[in-house]
C-alpha cells in the first residue's frame, strides 16, 4: 500500500515456499528503505486506476527490471523474478494492491491460476475499504505527535526507514541553523560516519522490534553523537496495536540534546544518587564528552580492562547494563 499524498509505503510478506527467515527479514528491511521510484512496476500501479492484472513480463523489458535496486538487492537474493499484481483500492488518497512473486524456474502465473484470486476481489475490496485507515498516514494517529509540539527540546518523529513524519518548532529552528544536519527528501542527512551510524541504529531498532515485542528501555533506545556538542537519541515508540494490526509500523522519537553548550557533568547530583568514587566520576564525565574506553584508559594511564571494571561498578550502581544506557541516564541530569 502507498499513501499517495506523502508517498508512504507499507507492506506485508507472506510466502508459500521455504524461505530462510533471516534472509527474508533482511530483504524486507532493504525493501522499505529503497526509493519508491526505483521499481517501474510499482510506479505503473501508482499512476492511475487499472483494471485486471499487471504482469511484469507483458509491460516491461527484462533489462528494465534487472537493473533496478529492488531486483538486485531484494528479489534476486530470494530467487524471485516475475510479478503479477492487481489494484484492490485506488483513489485520491491511497493505492492498495496485491502482488504475487514467482521464481524464474516457477515461471509466470497464468490467468487460470489467478482466477480464484480474482473471484475473491469483491470481498477483499470490502474488507480493505473497511480498514483503509491502517494504510493512510496521519500525524494525528502518531503516538506523541501533539505532545512534542508543547516541548522546548528539539524533537522529531520519524519512521524506521528514516522518513521525517513531524518536527516540533525547536527542531525546525535547530535544522535551519545547523551545518551538521540537513533534510533531503524528508530524511536527515549527516556527515558520512554519523549517517552510517544513524542507519545502523534504525536497522537494529527494527530488528529488535520484530524479534522481541516486550523490549526493555535499553533495547528500545539508541544514542549517537553528531559532534562534541550534539547528541541524538532514538526511542522506539511501539504501541501494542502495532503487533496486532496489519500495515502499522512503530515510529521513533528523535531527540536532540546538548545544543547550546558542551554537556556539563553533574557531579553533585551523581554523588547524591549513586555514590560514585572519584575515578567513576571522571569516567562518567569523559563518556559524556564522547570518549571511548581506550581514550579514557590512556588519559588515566591505565589498562582498558581496568576502565571496563570501573564501568561494571558504575552499571551496578546506576542499574544500567551498557554504555549507551548509562549515557542516556546521565544526560537526563544535564
Amino acid at each position: 500500500a502507498v499513501d499517495l499524498e506523502v508517498q508512504a509505503l507499507s507492506f506485508s510478506v507472506h510466502h508459500g515456499v521455504d524461505f530462510d527467515e533471516h534472509q527474508l527479514e533482511q530483504a524486507a528491511l532493504k525493501q522499505i528503505r529503497l526509493d519508491i521510484n526505483d521499481d517501474p512496476r510499482l510506479n505503473k500501479m501508482l499512476l492511475a486506476p487499472m483494471q485486471g492484472w499487471m504482469h511484469c513480463f507483458q509491460h516491461f523489458a527484462e533489462d528494465e527490471i534487472i537493473q533496478t535496486q529492488v531486483y538486485q538487492q531484494v528479489l534476486e537474493p530470494l530467487n524471485l523474478r516475475f510479478c503479477s499484481a492487481i489494484q484492490i483500492l485506488y483513489d485520491h488518497k491511497v493505492c492498495i494492491m496485491l502482488s504475487f512473486l514467482t521464481s524464474t524456474e516457477r515461471g509466470v502465473l497464468s490467468c487460470s491460476e489467478l482466477q480464484p484470486i480474482y473471484e475473491l476481489l469483491p470481498i477483499l475490496k470490502q474488507k480493505i475499504q473497511q480498514y483503509r485507515h491502517h494504510f493512510e498516514y496521519s500525524t494525528m494517529t502518531l503516538l506523541g505527535s501533539q505532545l512534542i509540539q508543547k516541548m522546548n527540546q528539539p524533537i522529531a518523529i520519524i519512521n524506521l526507514n528514516g522518513d521525517i513524519l513531524e518536527l516540533n518548532t525547536e527542531a525546525k529552528q535547530l535544522l535551519e541553523n545547523s551545518k551538521l544536519i540537513q533534510i533531503k527528501q524528508r530524511r536527515f542527512v549527516f556527515n558520512d560516519s554519523s549517517q552510517q551510524q544513524f542507519e545502523l541504529n534504525l536497522i537494529e531498532l527494527e530488528r529488535q522490534h520484530k524479534r522481541h515485542h516486550d523490549l526493555s528501555y535499553a533495547e528500545r533506545s539508541k544514542i549517537m553523537m553528531v559532534d562534541d556538542h550534539l547528541f541524538l537519541t532514538l526511542d522506539l515508540l511501539s504501541p501494542e496495536k502495532t503487533h496486532k494490526i496489519f500495515g502499522l509500523r512503530p515510529v521513533l522519537l528523535a531527540t536532540f540534546s546538548g545544543l547550546k553548550h558542551k554537556p556539563k557533568y553533574q557531579r553533585e547530583i551523581c554523588t547524591q544518587l549513586f555514590m560514585f568514587t572519584p575515578v567513576e566520576h571522571k569516567i562518567c564525565e569523559q563518556l559524556l564528552e564522547g570518549k571511548t574506553t581506550k581514550e579514557i584508559a590512556l588519559s588515566h594511564d591505565i589498562q582498558a580492562d581496568t576502565v571496563k571494571k570501573h564501568l561494571q561498578a558504575i552499571f551496578k550502581k546506576t542499574k544500567t547494563h551498557r554504555q549507551s544506557e548509562l549515557i542516556q541516564l546521565l544526560m537526563q541530569f544535564l
